[in-house]
């Protein structure tokens, strides 16, 4: 599919169902090979054809299958998620297809309570948070002080690390309010340290990108006072840049760039008929 170029829905979608088939057949064939052997049936089972028994070839079809989740735009994310959801087996797969459906949430969850890998946890919330509606890492720290946690006692390690190391990136009155009261603050001072500093980090950036707005303002407003300011003295010699006759006390236009025409010799009220700059799409320069 991918070496053909093809964009077809269904493809990329059978392409998934198909990966996902092989690795479930081959991951149900030892376990139905033990509960024979348990219920006493050493009789041996016709083997199918399909089911394949080969580590390396079966570490083939999962990549296969991560690499088509990973890159592909066009499989049906439902159809595949429905076909390997609550599979052990296909934990990776489904934390693909739940962070494409922006159900980040249970991505986590399986990151966290199935996996227990919570490495991988923190960098899925550092790819993601560009796009996700909630904060991540908070989320992910919800995850590690569960409703279990009642004293400080209680917290796990991977919660202190993660207030630790993404401290910018949690709200500081949010993570207070899931803290236990009883939790000693040099506990938690780093955390307190690196979020303050990102806080007031922060204020300074408003404050400065205010005043820049501000600057920007009193510059607009100074520039066009000096366009409305600005005359246009006619005389005799003074010619209509269209049809070169004297304005006289004709009706006239002036154009941002000084181009002077009669209103009659006007095609094109924001064109300049001499130059051809068109006013509306490229502004004059009010400096």
């Amino acid at each position: 599919i991918f070496v053909a170029g093809s964009t077809d829905p269904e493809l990329h979608t059978q392409l998934g169902i198909y990966c996902i088939d092989l690795l479930q057949e081959a991951n149900q064939a030892p376990a139905a090979s033990k509960g024979a052997r348990r219920r006493g049936r050493m009789r041996a089972q016709p083997k199918q054809s399909d089911t394949i028994t080969d580590p390396l070839v079966l570490k083939a079809v999962q990549n296969k299958l991560m690499n088509l989740l990973r890159f592909s735009e066009y499989y049906n994310t439902a159809t595949l998620l429905g076909r390997i959801q609550g599979d052990s087996m296909l934990f990776d797969a489904c934390v693909v297809l739940y962070s494409r459906l922006g159900r980040h949430k249970e991505a986590l969850d399986i990151l966290v309570h199935k996996k227990q890998d919570f490495e991988a946890a923190d960098l899925y919330c550092a790819q993601h948070s560009d796009t996700a509606e909630t904060n991540l890492f908070f989320d992910l720290l919800n995850f590690y002080m569960d409703s279990r946690v009642e004293n400080a006692s209680e917290i796990p390690e991977n919660a202190f690390q993660l207030m630790n190391t993404r401290g910018a990136e949690l709200d500081p009155l949010k993570v207070l309010d899931i803290l236990p009261d009883d939790i000693p603050l040099e506990l938690i001072e780093s955390f307190l340290r690196s979020s303050s500093q990102n806080l007031l980090s922060e204020k300074r950036t408003k404050m400065i990108e205010a005043n820049l707005c501000r600057m920007e303002r009193i510059l607009i407003k100074s520039r066009l006072h000096h366009a409305h300011s600005s005359k246009v003295v006619i005389d005799r010699s003074v010619l209509c840049s269209v049809c070169k006759k004297p304005l006289g006390e004709s009706v006239f236009a002036a154009y941002p760039n000084g181009i002077l025409v009669h209103f009659k010799c006007i095609e094109d009220e924001h064109t300049c008929p001499v130059t051809g700059r068109n006013f509306e799409q490229f502004p004059v320069d009010l400096q």
